[in-house]
């Protein structure tokens, strides 16, 4: 029985360590200017920054993790003799976005928009995801997410989510992180446009039945529907670096709270 119990507790601190170390070698892939930032989050961003940040995208087209790790804080929170479970917050800032996006049309061979990427370079908004991981019996290979609840808190004070939605062509930029419920959204989108597209038909079909005039009738709109918008976006300006920032985690039983450093956010 002691060995098998010993023989757990290697199996957890090995697999621990190894996930930790693979962490450890994708952040030190980041550009020097990246590893030690301290200035906290900008918005607009300048010219400069916008070159950077499509610079890196550009150069970690083949690494995505380089450019996810970047803007994700991890922490284990493995229950004693439970699976591993790690708890990942993904910052979502202008310049991961654009990086992220810049990414993507290179490694698919397609032509980047500089309109797109002005619009992301001064959105006044920055979304905040946080999912848990978990591996039965510590493989890896057999890991899911599960996105959690939480609360932004600033000095102890739960920071109030923001009132804007910025959309491009009826879309939100969010919908494209490395935590996405884009696919999720296309459906939900399409099939409430096909709904709204069958209202508008039955209403004009009993228009013509009841001969009532196209005046008196209000149509639902069909196109460019945008269902909801992303939660958890928060302003840049309720950001003070001089104030102490926690990520709460909820859950059924009780909560995790995790420091939220965000000096080290470009």
């Amino acid at each position: 029985m002691r060995k098998l119990f010993l023989s757990l507790v290697l199996i957890l601190v090995i697999n621990g360590c190894g996930y930790s170390l693979r962490e450890t070698y994708i952040r030190s892939k980041r550009p020097e200017y990246l590893r030690k930032y301290s200035n906290g989050l900008a918005s607009p961003l300048s010219q400069e920054d916008i070159n950077k940040a499509i610079e890196f995208g550009k150069d970690n087209k083949h690494n995505q993790d380089v450019i996810d790790y970047t803007y994700i804080i991890s922490k284990d929170n493995t229950p004693f003799l439970g699976f591993p479970q790690n708890i990942y917050i993904l910052i979502s800032t202008n310049f991961y976005l654009i990086a992220r996006y810049v990414a993507k049309q290179v490694r698919n061979y397609e032509s980047i928009d500089m309109n797109y990427i002005n619009f992301l370079a001064s959105l006044p908004t920055f979304r905040i995801e946080v999912v848990e991981q978990i591996a039965p019996y510590g493989k890896i290979e057999y890991s899911y997410q599960i996105r959690k609840k939480f609360v932004l808190l600033k000095d102890g004070i739960r920071v109030k989510e923001s009132a804007h939605n910025p959309l491009y062509n009826d879309e939100s930029p969010y919908y494209s992180t490395r935590f996405s419920d884009s696919d999720l959204q296309k459906l939900v989108n399409k099939n409430i446009q096909q709904t709204m597209e069958t209202i508008n038909q039955l209403t004009e079909a009993y228009q013509k039945e009841l001969n009532i005039s196209s005046e008196d009738i209000t149509k639902t709109p069909s196109q460019n529907i945008y269902i909801s918008r992303p939660n958890n976006l928060y302003d840049y300006r309720d950001i003070d670096l001089n104030s102490k920032y926690e990520i709460v985690v909820i859950y059924e039983d009780g909560e995790t709270r995790i420091p939220v450093d965000f000096s080290k956010f470009k």
